[in-house]
């Protein structure tokens, strides 16, 4: 695959999953901004692709501007490495978030098993939405029913949980 169409397919795919319902919910309940989702995408999939790797102006011109800019394409190298800093140490700390609530046996509680199973249940979703999103075939209405069902379920799933009193021990 050429650079140009690494670009293109990171892009195509950056996009798809800023429209995603499931992307936009699970976003608004994270550590991070919708700018450092975005980057952090951009560099991971550029990141991912062929053998070499791709300059940050590069992954900096496929940032969405905002408004406010006068660039008709992208934001500066700059702006884009502080996003990407800022979401790595978002993600970071996360993490180190689930290691303490490990470390303290927090987590094996099964108030948690709510979140890995919904985590299972994402993982297969989005497998197969990207199926769907990246085919040349028309998929059958029975198959789309059954995404869009599973989606839905998925969206209730992450509204309860997104509650406060979800991690409440019973």
């Amino acid at each position: 695959m050429t650079q140009k169409n690494e670009v293109e397919e990171t892009r195509s795919w950056s996009r798809r999953m800023q429209e995603d319902p499931v992307t936009q919910l699970l976003a608004e309940n994270s550590h991070l901004t919708n700018v450092q989702l975005e980057t952090l995408i951009i560099d991971y999939l550029l990141d991912g692709f062929g053998e070499k790797r791709i300059d940050y102006k590069t992954k900096a011109t496929l940032r969405d501007p905002r408004p406010r800019t006068k660039k008709p394409k992208g934001i500066s190298r700059g702006s884009f490495n502080r996003s990407l800093a800022q979401a790595r140490k978002n993600v970071s700390k996360s993490i180190f978030t689930l290691v303490l609530l490990g470390y303290l046996g927090i987590l094996e509680t099964p108030s948690l098993m709510q979140y890995q199973d919904l985590s299972e249940t994402i993982r297969s979703y989005a497998r197969e939405y990207d199926k769907v999103a990246t085919t040349k075939e028309t998929p059958t209405p029975t198959h789309l029913s059954s995404l869009k069902q599973t989606q839905h379920r998925i969206i209730a799933l992450i509204e309860a949980l997104a509650k406060p009193l979800a991690l409440k021990p019973e």
